[in-house]
């Protein structure tokens, strides 16, 4: 299944950083498929797939901001495997409010503090597509100043963001798929270094973002609301 459709244009500048997908991605995308659209509920998932699902999302999904894994191009592929992995394990289908939060890059690093025009399609085009948001805010915060990924340095002279958006659709609720595999017996005594997903992850599929408002919060850090 070939998922990509862009709703809008992703930045060339964004894309000339990007990195390769790891090798076999769209094989490990078609095997999950697979077993997701056999199986009802997780309870119906063998030991093996359901540590087959965990080893594959962890290399393609959770160190994509370490450059590793599915890349910005490919990264649509995932929708349908979120989706069915929400449905098989029983995540929410919406949340009151999600945040995101992020640093602007290099090539309008003060986009916002300056006023540069052009400045909100760049923001639509960060919070487009695939991505991990939270609901809570101050997640989003040290994400956005770099403390979640220890890269504060990487921070340091950049415009920071938090997004919020209202009521957003889910694709996939990480903490329903995290607590099967916790309260399973197959693997009680899962450790933080077999996450697969973070918890208190939701990840959303934002298909045309418009920028509704920006709030200066403090020195370079700004509340980017949108609606999809």
């Amino acid at each position: 299944m070939i998922y990509n459709k862009y709703a809008m244009p992703v930045d060339p500048r964004t894309l000339e950083k990007d990195f390769k997908s790891s090798r076999g991605t769209m094989k490990s995308i078609k095997d999950l498929l697979t077993i997701l659209t056999n199986v009802s509920s997780a309870e119906s998932l063998t030991t093996d797939e359901l540590g087959f699902i965990a080893k594959t999302i962890k290399k393609l999904w959770y160190e994509i901001n370490l450059k590793k894994g599915i890349n910005l191009t490919d990264r649509e592929q995932l929708y349908p495997v979120f989706k069915e992995m929400n449905r098989v394990f029983k995540g929410k289908k919406t949340i009151y409010a999600a945040y995101r939060g992020v640093r602007m890059p290099q090539y309008a690093k003060n986009g916002i503090s300056k006023g540069e025009p052009g400045v909100e399609k760049i923001l639509e085009g960060l919070a487009y597509g695939l991505r991990s948001w939270t609901e809570l805010d101050y997640i989003a915060l040290d994400w956005a100043s770099g403390k979640m990924d220890d890269r504060a340095d990487k921070a340091i002279g950049r415009d920071k963001v938090v997004f919020e958006i209202n009521n957003p659709r889910v694709v996939l609720d990480c903490n329903a798929v995290l607590n099967f595999y916790i309260d399973n017996y197959y693997i009680r005594g899962m450790k933080r270094s077999d996450f697969f997903l973070d918890t208190g992850e939701y990840i959303l599929f934002l298909e045309d973002p418009v920028v509704a408002g920006i709030e200066h919060m403090s020195d370079d850090m700004y509340l980017v609301k949108v609606i999809d």
